[in-house]
């Protein structure tokens, strides 16, 4: 019993200093620099007069707040 403790409380201290801190990747995103993926014009407000005139399936950025609600 007591060699199988001392083997675990060895084996877990040696994990951290075993372990490659090259490879660890910080979760906070540094500034000047993208995450990968594609990144081309971004999506330009429109108002509602000219979403109208689009033709359908036009993606649009819409801002303001909601009044009430027409139908489902």
């Amino acid at each position: 019993m007591k060699k199988t403790l001392i083997t675990l409380i060895i084996t877990t201290l040696s994990f951290s200093s075993l372990a490659r801190q090259t490879d660890i990747v910080s979760s906070v995103e540094q500034p000047g620099y993208v995450q990968g993926g594609f990144t081309g014009p971004a999506p330009t407000q429109t108002s509602v007069s000219q979403a109208k005139k689009q033709w359908d399936d036009a993606w649009v950025v819409l801002e303001g707040n909601i009044i009430r609600q027409v139908g489902h």
